[in-house]
This record gives structure tokens, sequence and C-alpha cells, in this order.
């Protein structure tokens, strides 16, 4: 049946915890999960945090596809090694621990079909 089980998503360690764990910064911690494509729009969110003028916001990009080395390539033009985490593939029974560490879900696909995520 389509749907999600939620406690796939339940997570018992604390954000901080996660965060030290996975050796992730601290400050504001955005996450993108899911394939990396043209429509999925990632790219956008290297020129939103160019315009970003905070410090301590952080993005990760999980996923893999035909833009990865794309996505690389613009991060370390505009020089945001230290602000964008292009994490590769992750397995989904890890991605829960990844979206408790964050702050803030960003999706910036361009257009969607009928999503089932997860």
């Amino acid at each position: 049946p389509n749907g999600i089980d939620i406690k796939r998503f339940e997570v018992k360690e604390s954000k901080e915890e996660i965060r030290k764990k996975l050796n992730l910064p601290d400050g504001i911690l955005g996450i993108c999960v899911g394939r990396l494509t043209q429509f999925k729009n990632q790219k956008f969110l290297i020129k939103v945090l160019k315009e970003i003028k905070r410090d301590d916001f952080y993005i990760l990009i999980i996923g893999d596809g035909d833009e990865y080395e794309n996505l690389k390539k613009e991060i370390e033009k505009e020089n945001l090694e230290n602000r964008i985490k292009l994490l590769g593939f992750i397995p989904s029974n890890e991605i829960p621990y990844y979206l408790k560490a964050s702050d803030i879900f960003l999706y910036p696909s361009l257009k969607e079909g009928l999503v089932l995520w997860f």
C-alpha cells in the first residue's frame, strides 16, 4: 500500500548528539534530499546561499544523479565548500538522522508528478 511508515523516522538521539556524531556544523542547517537532476533544481540552492549573508547557515544535499559533478563544480566555483556539503548517496535508513539534525527542509524542485518519497 501507498503511504509512509512514520516509525522509520523516529530517532531517539537529540539534534545536538546527531550533529556531533555526523560531524555536522552548528548553526542553521538546511537539508535537501533527492535525485540530483536539473528538474530537482539543487543548483538554485547554491544561488540562494550566496544571497544569505549569515555565516552560520549551511546546506546539506543528499542524493546522487546526473547533476552531481556539475553541482560539485558550481559549489567550488562559488567558494561555498564550507557551507554546502554534497554528501552523495546515503542509505534510506540513515536519512532520518540527517533530517532530525537539520532545521529546514529545502525542496527546490521545478515540478513533480505523484511523489512517494522514502
